[in-house]
């Protein structure tokens, strides 16, 4: 999500949606949402060594003081499991001791094992004062967006106000039911250069509790082209003093695929200490035709 392009409270949003039926999918109660899983960080990587997986790395993008890469890792075959970045611990401290409050974005290029993936690019935007909602997403924080279209395509995403003239909910083409994942609802108006916001309407966030990280799906045209894991600096801090410093959540899925290619069931973070550093991915990708 973007802090130039304001939108009506999302809160008042989301009970809107549910008193109108406009949400698609039927709702859970907050506690039925998923805890992170306990798998090891250490454990994480020696099965990865152990299965003879790779990971590739794209070109280093300097962030404050340090860099960001985006990264793919593969099977034996060739096959992808697992895309994300990597984000030096000192890039993420220099840009909170910045002067500047303004919203900031790096474009990460991936290798070329990514050509096997559904992404094309991914852009990591950095929110000093978070952006709307009012006291929901206004904490300090990332929003990492994977596209699955060119960066000419995405640039060329023109925006849409949340309401027309006469006050009425504007809405994008909205892809079909079919597609749109389990509690989802759309968040009214379109972000230039990103495109619409559906999000989780069980998130915590959006059910009294204090934002930390959530998911976050995308689309324009009727056509979802990005995902999204969100997540705040607090939260990476909490994750480092961690004793195991990794956490895992499992992705809401649809119930069809609107293109065939390697789908994120869980997306994760982790904190690794030597060299010093924070790794956010899209992980257990499977193929969906």
């Amino acid at each position: 999500m973007n802090p130039h392009f304001t939108f009506k409270s999302i809160t008042s949003y989301s009970k809107l949606l549910l008193g109108a039926a406009i949400c698609f999918s039927s709702c859970e109660n907050p506690g039925d949402l998923p805890e992170p899983h306990a798998t090891s960080a250490v454990n994480k990587v020696q099965t990865a060594n152990s299965l003879g997986t790779k990971t590739f790395y794209g070109p280093a993008t300097p962030l404050g003081q340090g860099v960001a890469k985006a990264w793919v890792s593969t099977d034996k075959q060739g096959n992808p499991l697992s895309v994300g970045i990597t984000v030096s611990e000192h890039a993420v401290e220099a840009l909170l001791k910045g002067q500047g409050h303004d919203h900031q974005s790096f474009t990460l290029k991936l290798p070329k094992q990514g050509e096997k993936t559904l992404y094309n690019h991914i852009v990591l935007d950095w929110n000093p004062m978070g952006h709307p909602a009012p006291g929901i997403y206004d904490l300090p924080h990332f929003d990492l967006h994977a596209y699955m279209i060119s960066e000419e395509e995405r640039m060329a995403i023109v925006p849409m106000a949340p309401f027309d003239a006469n006050g009425q909910i504007s809405f994008d083409d909205r892809p079909s039911p079919l597609f749109i994942p389990k509690d989802y609802a759309l968040d009214p108006g379109i972000v230039p250069a990103m495109g619409a916001h559906w999000l989780d309407q069980m998130a915590p966030e959006l059910n009294g509790e204090t934002f930390t990280q959530t998911y976050i799906y995308g689309s324009y045209k009727g056509e979802f082209i990005f995902h999204e894991p969100m997540f705040t600096v607090a939260y990476l801090k909490d994750l480092k003093q961690k004793s195991n410093p990794f956490a895992s959540y499992a992705i809401k899925q649809p119930e069809s695929y609107q293109k065939a290619g390697y789908y994120p069931m869980e997306y994760s973070f982790t904190y690794n200490p030597t060299p010093g550093e924070y790794i956010i991915s899209l992980d257990k990708l499977v193929y969906k035709n």
